[in-house]
């Protein structure tokens, strides 16, 4: 990628806002936070501009050329950071930081998710498919095509190996785009099923163990943000009834207990949080929650953490972490404790200008 000083500043910024816009950050007014109604009218105006404002973005992806290391395959844990701007995917040893690889091809890479292979799945926001990589692979294995939307990130049912996808808006309205939809591929060789949703935004979905997928939106007309839930072997989504209020939503996860629901603005505190949640009979009960601070450094923009779809990787007693791009700043992807949070305990060098989604893939056995 060009060092930061090889973009005009101009369009640097434009890119950001933009870049802001079609994941619903709120942006503080200069000088003091904006009133909570002021900024629900700046997140729906901002989110309305996506399918026109996105084609100001520097793309350049497309000239970029996908390589791997030649011991990519045998490294343990692989991190993939999607590069919404460049229109690539930069590939790290997630243990030790060294950048092993670049995927290319896409046009505006956003949330992944990775099965139990260790299959990854890119969403390609502006460019209307997902495709599947192997484990340390430079090329895909698969590509499963949807067309007029845009694709905001994904999730893999291990029970069955269904892949769900949800889209964050359609375009069947050339200029101002359509309410977005969740839907399923069992084959990428077969036509997916489509489903309707009360949001007219949504965000990355996350199945649980059992099969059950869950996703996060929302209402334009009511500015209401909510869950819904579509069970195992279910016809329709299901609103989730859930007391926490989300200000901001954000991906899904499932971190091995619990279905995570992210805020991307906590408690109006200018920080993404998760909380932790079991959900029964389209009832979420909060057994805990995350916040995930970042206020320091001066490539933030005087925010905190915006971190669209984290990421929680489990390990041994003391060892899980939650990760993710923070789109407040400029080329920043941060590791915190799980289910701590707090302040990151490290952050990635070299990641991307505008890293909106990440997953970390396990090398098969």
């Amino acid at each position: 990628m060009p060092p930061l000083t090889t973009l005009p500043r101009a369009a640097l910024a434009l890119a950001m806002l933009i870049s802001t816009a079609c994941a619903g950050t709120l942006v503080p007014a200069p000088g003091g936070n904006t009133t909570a109604a002021m900024q629900r009218r700046f997140a729906d105006n901002a989110v309305a501009l996506t399918a026109r404002a996105r084609i100001a973005l520097p793309h350049r992806g497309s000239a970029a050329r996908a390589w791997m290391a030649r011991n990519a395959t045998q490294i343990k844990r692989l991190l993939y950071v999607s590069s919404f701007g460049d229109g690539t995917v930069d590939v790290y040893d997630y243990d030790s930081g060294a950048m092993v690889g670049t995927l290319s091809g896409f046009v505006e890479p956003s949330g992944q998710c990775v099965d139990r292979n260790g299959d990854v799945f890119i969403a390609d926001f502006g460019g209307d498919q997902i495709s599947e990589y192997a484990h340390g692979a430079s090329s895909p294995s698969a590509t499963f095509a949807d067309p007029d939307a845009l694709p905001i990130g994904c999730s893999v049912d291990d029970t069955t190996g269904a892949l769900a996808v949800a889209n964050f808006m359609t375009s069947k309205c050339p200029t101002c785009g359509g309410p977005g939809n969740l839907v399923i591929f069992t084959i990428a060789s077969k036509p997916p099923t489509h489903y309707r949703s009360r949001f007219y935004y949504l965000w990355p979905p996350a199945y649980d163990d059992h099969g059950n997928l869950f996703i996060e939106g929302r209402v334009v007309k009511t500015f209401d943000n909510g869950v819904d839930e579509l069970p195992r072997g279910g016809s329709r989504l299901r609103t989730v009834a859930f007391t926490q209020k989300i200000w901001l939503p954000g991906g899904a996860q499932w971190d091995g207990a619990h279905v995570l629901i992210t805020d991307q603005d906590y408690n109006e505190s200018n920080t993404t949080g998760v909380y932790q949640t079991t959900v029964h009979d389209f009832r979420a009960s909060v057994a805990g929650s995350t916040q995930l601070d970042d206020f320091g450094g001066s490539e933030c923009f005087g925010s905190g953490s915006d971190v669209v779809s984290p990421f929680v990787v489990i390990g041994n007693a003391g060892a899980s972490r939650i990760i993710g791009g923070n789109i407040a700043c400029e080329h920043v992807f941060d590791y915190w404790r799980y289910p701590e949070g707090g302040d990151p305990i490290v952050k990635l060098q070299a990641a991307p200008l505008a890293p909106y989604g990440q997953s970390v893939s396990v090398a098969p056995k």
